[in-house]
């Protein structure tokens, strides 16, 4: 167990006045989303891509390393991007034949929700849904812009910034919190990412060996859902099982063993093997990563949730630091994660 508030000697103020904090800071970066997430997302790839810059400046003048990065970067969000696409595409090749089955099932839905006094049918037409998905495709280009911009300026600087840090900082600790805080950014990406291929490679074999059409494709979706904690592994039961209630045209049995596999995997690995793997990198409880998950939601939206559990274990290496808020720490994480075994 974690000591409390009262057992570290901090008294009842200290915690008020530390909730009254994380209200304000909250509030502050729900109201500037448009710059702190991007600023978010940019250091964050700064800590993952840092070891290769590293690499690189060795062979190559700081600019040209950091030109690479930056290329390889957009690689693999284009990459990204193309496999979200190719998704969709396969999906609506498997539903080709089967549209009216859909349609009527929706229509059934539609019906029995009409009933209880739900009205689905909408008002704003296909003009409102293209208004809203032209601004949402805004944001979504001018965040990206930013946080290219500030992961390549960040690449660019980073090596003087902590020379500067060396220099100018009475305490010489922190040049080695920066990098621990490197190391656990980096971390969490392994461990979010092996997990994510066992359990994709899981819901897969899952899908094949029920029947299920594109088992394949549940399995690549579910590997990608998993970057997004908890949230992800609730979302990624809910297409297979629908895609399986139209191939077997409503029958019960097909979309019945899909929820019993693919919520089973995600059971398995939600409740027993991600909060080992994830005690034993991230020193962080399964209530606190859940916590940090609906948190950073709130501030940010989904895309928040991608990135609260770092965000989280940045709070819990800079409050480590300072003997007056050492008690927050306590309470966040168990133990020091930069104690924990590399994953690498």
């Amino acid at each position: 167990m974690s000591p409390s508030a009262s057992e570290t000697g901090v008294d009842r103020k200290t915690v008020l006045l530390a909730i009254l904090v994380v209200i304000a800071a909250a509030f502050s970066l729900a109201q500037t989303i448009s710059v702190t997430l991007p600023l978010a997302f940019g250091v964050f790839f700064v800590c993952l891509f840092w070891p290769l810059q590293k690499q690189l400046v060795r062979f190559v003048p700081n600019g040209v390393a950091v030109l690479t990065n930056v290329l390889l970067f957009l690689a693999l969000a284009v990459g990204f991007g193309v496999a979200l696409y190719w998704v969709a595409e396969k999906t609506k090749s498997g539903l080709d034949g089967r549209m009216d089955t859909l349609e009527a099932k929706a229509s059934e839905v539609e019906g029995w929700l009409a009933g209880l006094g739900v009205d689905m049918s909408g008002s704003g037409g296909a003009k409102g849904a293209l208004q809203s998905a032209g601004k949402v495709g805004f944001e979504l280009i001018g965040g990206f812009t930013l946080t290219l911009a500030f992961f390549g300026l960040g690449l660019l600087e980073t090596r003087d910034y902590e020379a500067k840090l060396q220099d100018e900082t009475a305490d010489d600790r922190w040049p080695g919190v920066v990098r621990n805080i490197a190391l656990q950014m980096r971390r969490y990406f392994l461990v979010r990412t092996g997990i994510g291929a066992l359990t994709g490679a899981l819901c897969a074999l899952g899908g094949f060996l029920i029947g299920l059409e594109l088992w394949w494709l549940w399995g690549v979706l579910n590997f990608m859902l998993n970057y997004i904690p908890t949230l992800g592994s609730i979302i990624g039961v809910l297409p297979p099982v629908l895609y399986a209630f139209v191939q077997s045209d409503g029958d019960p049995g097909l979309p019945l063993a899909a929820f019993a596999v693919v919520g089973g995997v995600q059971l398995i690995m939600g409740n027993w093997i991600d909060p080992l793997v994830q005690g034993k990198y991230l020193a962080l409880s399964p209530m606190v990563v859940l916590f940090s998950v609906v948190f950073w939601g709130l501030v940010w939206g989904i895309v928040g949730a991608l990135i609260g559990v770092p965000l989280t274990l940045l709070v819990v290496l800079l409050t480590r630091e300072f003997e007056s808020t050492a008690w927050i720490a306590s309470f966040l994480a168990e133990e020091d994660p930069s104690e924990g075994p590399s994953p690498n």
